[in-house]
């Protein structure tokens, strides 16, 4: 029972890490990019490798980086908020020195009073990455359109986990489908059908993930799904 325990926990643990949100953008393209490739313009194979890397250090490298650097310093806050729900219900020196073992533990940022500032910058980041592309990439119209909700998703959620920690996996899985089943229908690419469902799965191991480690409450994995769902499904069908 000890070891089915640990490695349920272990497969919990790499989920959440393979599923991380900040991936999300790099995954969505790559499940565009092999399926559908022409609803994002007319790239070529080399093309898109090297969007799919540049995508891949801004969306996710360099808002690592900044969490990484606000969490090892001391930047992100203290434990001094206070534990109003049940998902938060741990232990505050426990989860401390979770956070002091490992790089993955500090990246849990299970307490929500270290999720703000991190959240923050991510926000700023995703903002200029929206900006970037806007001024140079325009002919990529969907990424912008991607990048633009996804930044308002993480704002969205910056400005919730001042009261409530709100689940950014629910956020980053909801997103995602949120975007497919958008392009999928406006589109009419039949194309992603198989996409979504498999998604759709990925996303229930997920968010069941995220409950098996106490991370989140229901409501909190519930809510952050359908808050990148709704936001990023209509996005895609007003400005896609």
């Amino acid at each position: 029972m000890l070891i089915r325990s640990s490695t349920a926990h272990l497969l919990a643990q790499v989920l959440s890490g393979v599923l991380h949100p900040l991936l999300m953008p790099t995954m969505l393209h790559a499940v565009l990019f092999a399926f559908t490739p022409t609803v994002l313009g007319r790239v070529d194979e080399a093309t898109q490798w090297r969007l799919l890397l540049v995508i891949f250090i801004l969306t996710f490298l360099v808002p690592l980086f900044f969490t990484f650097f606000l969490l090892q310093y001391g930047l992100a806050g203290t434990w001094s908020w206070p534990e109003s729900t049940p998902g938060e219900e741990i232990s505050l020196p426990a989860a401390a020195d979770a956070e002091q073992t490992s790089l993955f533990g500090r990246l849990q940022m299970q307490d929500r009073s270290r999720r703000f500032m991190p959240f923050l910058f991510t926000t700023f980041i995703y903002g200029a990455d929206t900006f970037l592309f806007t001024r140079n990439l325009s002919a990529l119209h969907l990424s912008v359109v991607i990048l633009g909700a996804m930044s308002v998703c993480i704002g969205l959620v910056t400005v919730i986990t001042l009261f409530w920690k709100i689940s950014a996996h629910g956020v980053g899985i909801g997103g995602m489908i949120g975007f497919l089943f958008g392009i999928g229908y406006k589109f009419t690419a039949v194309e992603l059908l198989y996409p979504v469902l498999i998604t759709i799965l990925i996303a229930g191991m997920l968010l069941s993930a995220r409950l098996y480690l106490n991370s989140h409450t229901p409501g909190e994995t519930g809510s952050g799904f359908l808050l990148g769902l709704s936001i990023c499904f209509t996005a895609v069908i007003i400005w896609g």
